[in-house]
């Protein structure tokens, strides 16, 4: 299953206002929530888990994170995308005392090892694609961030 797969319009967000890592968690995983891909105990566990094991990524200009939390809070095996409108600090996940400022948020609901370690492949893909993640900053609404990422998927 490729990333796209996992992506649908209303599960991409852009323009988050929030200015605290775990609100912009909330928000994305209040998403999922709403949408049937994850229960009601996932939220808390993805914000205790980023605590635990910081998700920021350092990438070539533009940083993100990966927030996600154990597959038993998941029903159905989704990715919600944040785009925020300004950077919120991200602990990093190869150095847990540095913080970044973090751009793009993949919070990730899924089941499957397999799937799990395929999407992180995918989204690292993203990341390291300077031209890529640009275009999905500025990225006008979900349709458009959707092309782009299925672009990669090609």
């Amino acid at each position: 299953m490729k990333l796209i797969e996992l992506i649908n319009e209303k599960l991409i967000l852009v323009g988050l206002e929030e200015r605290d890592n775990h609100d912009a968690i909330k928000v994305l995983g209040n998403r999922l929530l709403t949408e049937g891909y994850v229960k009601d105990t996932f939220i808390d566990a993805a914000i205790q888990r980023e605590k635990e094991y910081p998700t920021g990524i350092q990438g070539v200009e533009i940083n993100i994170a990966i927030p996600h939390t154990e597959n038993t809070h998941v029903i159905n095996p989704g990715v919600a995308i944040g785009v925020l409108k300004e950077e919120v600090l991200f602990n990093k996940m190869d150095n847990p005392d540095e913080r970044i400022k973090v751009k793009i948020i993949f919070l990730l609901a899924i089941k499957m090892p397999e799937l799990h370690l395929e999407a992180l492949k995918e989204i690292m893909n993203i990341v390291q694609d300077a031209e890529m993640i640009k275009a999905i900053c500025v990225g006008k609404d979900s349709k458009e961030i959707i092309n782009i990422i299925g672009r990669e998927d090609k």
